[in-house]
């Protein structure tokens, strides 16, 4: 493996590319060898779950490796287009999902969920507003996959708890992040139209 190391006087730099190469070439290692990453000293115990405590009863009841967890971060809003397009990709999944819900950045007082939705998919979903206990979710049994926006944090928690990333990538690094982890074999990312819009 070869690192490019610039110099500027007495001082040396590792291009951030090189060093995520690095990273996902050992994390895919790691994961071609089924061992799973654990963040050291991280403890279930230690994440807050109050007001969360009937979503927890909801994931006990599930099968285990049946759930997918989306949730998009704290940075970015979802537009009103995402809001109609990504819950029928969840409903189309035929899973049983977690939604971290915001209200998108564009939202009018028409803005909704898809007509339909949420009698569609009563009884196999959960949508959750405000803060969630991401970290207690990820790391529960029953769940599997993780819509995430492949944001570095978000990247980290659902690969230390071993489940499947699905990346739709909004803003910022998010990109990047999504291409090295598809590229590597790490996660999949949500394909995309011509204009750059997401295709769900």
């Amino acid at each position: 493996m070869r690192c490019n190391r610039y110099g500027f006087g007495t001082k040396k730099f590792l291009v951030l590319e090189d060093l995520m190469d690095l990273i996902l070439d050992a994390l895919s290692q790691l994961l071609k060898n089924d061992w799973y990453l654990a963040q050291k000293g991280c403890s279930l115990r230690r994440h807050h779950v109050a007001g969360h405590e009937e979503t927890l009863r909801w994931l006990d009841r599930q099968a285990p490796s049946s759930i997918v967890y989306a949730a998009f971060g704290s940075e970015v809003k979802l537009t009103s287009e995402q809001l109609q397009r990504i819950p029928l990709g969840l409903e189309a999944s035929g899973l049983p999902f977690i939604w971290a819900f915001r209200v998108p950045a564009d939202a009018g007082d028409s803005d909704r969920l898809p007509d339909g939705f949420e009698q569609r998919v009563n009884g196999r979903r959960v949508i959750c507003g405000g803060w969630l206990p991401q970290v207690r979710f990820l790391a529960h049994g029953s769940v599997r996959g993780f819509l995430t926006h492949a944001g570095w944090n978000s990247i980290a928690e659902g690969l230390t708890n071993g489940v499947r990333l699905v990346l739709l990538p909004l803003v910022f690094e998010q990109g990047l992040n999504a291409r090295h982890l598809a590229e590597k074999k790490i996660a999949v990312e949500v394909a995309r139209d011509e204009e750059d819009e997401v295709s769900l």
